[in-house]
């Protein structure tokens, strides 16, 4: 379902609306069940190569930040 609705909205779209929207949620289990499936998508899917590109560098940037601080 999630790889349908990014095809429709696209994935950047999809998981911020997603990411939004799981900041909110109290049930912290079905938080880390939905992050896994999220990145499990993430990972496998050839459709996403250009997020997972922008996620590496978000990382990077956040470590690079964090150990300059």
């Amino acid at each position: 379902m999630i790889r349908r609705l990014c095809g429709f909205m696209g994935a950047e779209a999809v998981f911020t609306e997603l990411a939004g929207a799981l900041q909110e949620e109290a049930d912290l289990t079905f938080v880390a069940t939905m992050v896994q499936v999220c990145v499990c998508v993430c990972v496998r899917a050839p459709a996403f190569v250009h997020m997972r590109v922008c996620v590496r560098a978000c990382i990077f940037v956040h470590m690079h930040v964090c150990a300059c601080t």
